[in-house]
């Protein structure tokens, strides 16, 4: 199921959007169940990009270390 989570997650996250971006959308007007959920997904997103970041710093890392390596080669 792994190969293909990011491409089903991607699908779901831009209804989503779409619904986000609706000029009479609300969170405040949401079901309870539907606003909690909400709740998660911001916290969630503002961990994926806590993380993308991180993996975006340790791949510049990466690649600097292999750099300075050709470097003193």
């Amino acid at each position: 199921m792994s190969y293909c989570m990011f491409e089903n997650t991607v699908k779901a996250l831009e209804e989503v959007l779409e619904k986000m971006w609706e000029p009479d959308f609300d969170p405040d007007s949401l079901s309870s169940y539907e606003r909690q959920a909400y709740d998660q997904l911001y916290e969630m997103a503002s961990s994926i990009h806590a993380s993308i970041d991180e993996i975006e710093e340790r791949k510049y890392d990466e690649e600097l270390a292999k750099q300075d390596e050709e470097d003193d080669e």
